[in-house]
């Protein structure tokens, strides 16, 4: 089959300087890097726990908050991500409680949204001895809407304190990213 040279209804051929312009615009909006949330939490200092039960964990420090969806330093509200205005998407949301525990003690971490229990969204993890820790993970993936909010809670099985940043990688935080 004979090679043709194609042409455009409007007589410009494939590579004409307005028709690089338009793809090179085209690859530009493609390619150009997302403006979605990310947020890196964490604890500053020890918090003190209630023994077999949920605690709230206390995030008061931003490492990164891209979007202000960290909702306050102090009391309940600094556990909290609000998904903000127009952030609409899928998130993968990570996190980590860590305790002073004994060996055998459970340590458990969760993610609630809209102070609601989700399915899947507990990690779990032990004491390592004496005067040791105990960390759980925990990491889901989500659709969450703007207005929506999202809280680490932690639980231990004796009253502790979670771990303070720094010691033996402690530190109890919460990572959130918009990926769609």
């Amino acid at each position: 089959m004979a090679y043709s040279k194609q042409t455009w209804s409007d007589g410009t051929t494939p590579l004409s300087a307005a028709r690089m312009n338009y793809m090179e615009t085209g690859i530009e909006v493609a390619t150009a890097p997302q403006d979605f949330p990310l947020a890196v939490l964490r604890q500053s200092a020890t918090q003190p726990m209630a023994a077999s039960g949920w605690n709230q964990i206390f995030l008061d420090t931003e490492d990164i908050d891209t979007h202000n969806g960290h909702t306050g330093t102090t009391g309940l509200v600094s556990a909290r991500y609000t998904i903000p205005a127009g952030q609409s998407g899928i998130y993968r949301i990570s996190a980590c409680v860590n305790y002073n525990v004994a060996a055998n003690q459970w340590v458990l971490a969760r993610i609630i949204k809209n102070l609601t229990v989700m399915p899947n969204s507990w990690g779990s993890g032990g004491g390592q001895g004496a005067n040791g820790g105990g960390a759980a993970f925990t990491e889901v993936i989500w659709a969450l809407v703007a207005g929506d909010y999202v809280d680490l809670q932690g639980y231990c099985d004796q009253p502790t304190n979670t771990r303070p940043p720094g010691v033996d990688g402690g530190g109890c935080w919460m990572h959130v990213e918009r990926i769609r």
